[in-house]
Parts: C-alpha cells; structure tokens; sequence
C-alpha cells in the first residue's frame, strides 16, 4: 500500500467517527438562554453536579 492510500484511509476513518465530547455535549446539554437564567447552583448542588460520572 502505498503512502497517499494509506493517509486516505486514515482520513476516511476520521472523518466517520465523532469525538466523544461532542456526542456527550449534544446529548446531555439542553440550549440555555444563559442571559435570562435567575437560578444559580449553590455550592453544595456545584459539587454534586461536578462530581457526578460522565455516564
């Protein structure tokens, strides 16, 4: 196999598969007019959310 074959191949698999931070960001993270939100976490609640597992 030749170079130019071989960097299409890698570029081909690259371009199917989508970062995980993405796919966990538009799953997980609802569209928030973050100027009009009035609620903000507490500290306690912060902690909770940031220690929360990924999935």
């Amino acid at each position: 196999m030749g170079d130019e074959r071989i960097k299409d191949i890698i570029e081909d698999i690259d371009e199917k598969e989508e970062h995980p931070f993405d796919i966990k960001y538009r799953q997980h993270v609802a569209k928030v007019d973050w100027e009009n939100v009035s609620t903000v976490l507490n500290d306690e609640e912060r902690v909770e959310h940031l220690i929360k597992p990924w999935m």
